[in-house]
């Protein structure tokens, strides 16, 4: 089975391996008429899900095998157990590693991405490289301008992986050396449109700053001469 059509594996290629497992299933009775079948419904609940006995996400599954016609009735529940081998195809970044995402969400405090079009990535103003600040719907680069906006690429260090209730989540960082914005001039440097992108948003971004801090001491003023004038 493949995954959803979303999934990019160009991003995951340097960690997705290929392998033939084994595997436990207990198999409603319901199954007995075309076991493989039923197996193979367990494994499409497997995909895009993360399999500890693997130690990584699973990314679809094939020739898949029923080992032996008779299964065993288990103990204390009416289900079969049923052994099976098949291909998997498993996703496994180490801690440490190099990775390309897009920018979803932009954040005051933080950076979110997806990862070959399905996996999250959090990435916290703390993983941050200081010469970024946020502003203008982008965080941009107070030495180059380059800048991280939503539908940009990012490249980015896999710092943590969390596994809450079988959903599989990175935790990103950009303070390394060749992290951040990733094009064709390479992480850490942009194009010349699109630094220049970055470079006219951070200026709207002061000019927006300026003005809202100029608006509001206007409404100060009045406010005060209201008052003043209601006193004499």
């Amino acid at each position: 089975m493949e995954t959803s059509s979303q999934l990019d594996r160009a991003p995951l290629a340097e960690f997705i391996r290929t392998e033939r497992r084994e595997l436990e299933f207990d198999l409603h009775p319901s199954t007995s008429g075309d076991v493989a079948a039923g197996v193979r419904a367990e494994l499409d609940q497997m995909v895009l899900g993360y399999w500890a006995e693997g130690g990584g996400v699973v990314l679809s599954h094939a020739d898949v095998r029923v080992a032996g016609a008779l299964g065993r009735v288990h103990q204390y529940f009416p289900y079969i157990r049923v052994k099976a081998t098949a291909q998997l195809e498993l996703f496994v970044p180490p801690v440490g590693s190099r990775l390309t995402g897009t920018v979803s969400k932009v954040g005051n405090d933080y950076l979110s991405l997806q990862c070959g079009g399905v996996f999250h990535v959090a990435i916290g103003r703390q993983d941050i490289r200081g010469e970024f600040a946020p502003g203008g719907g982008a965080w941009t680069s107070s030495e180059t301008g380059a800048s991280l906006a939503v539908g940009d690429e990012a490249t980015f260090v896999l710092k943590e992986v969390v596994v809450a209730a079988g959903l599989f989540t990175m935790v990103g960082s950009l303070r390394e050396p060749g992290t951040g914005p990733a094009g064709t001039a390479g992480a850490g440097g942009r194009t010349d449109k699109a630094k220049k992108r970055g470079r006219e948003e951070a200026v709207e971004a002061r000019k927006k700053e300026k003005r809202e801090k100029k608006e509001k001491r206007e409404k100060e003023g009045k406010r005060e001469k209201k008052e003043k004038k209601s006193k004499q």
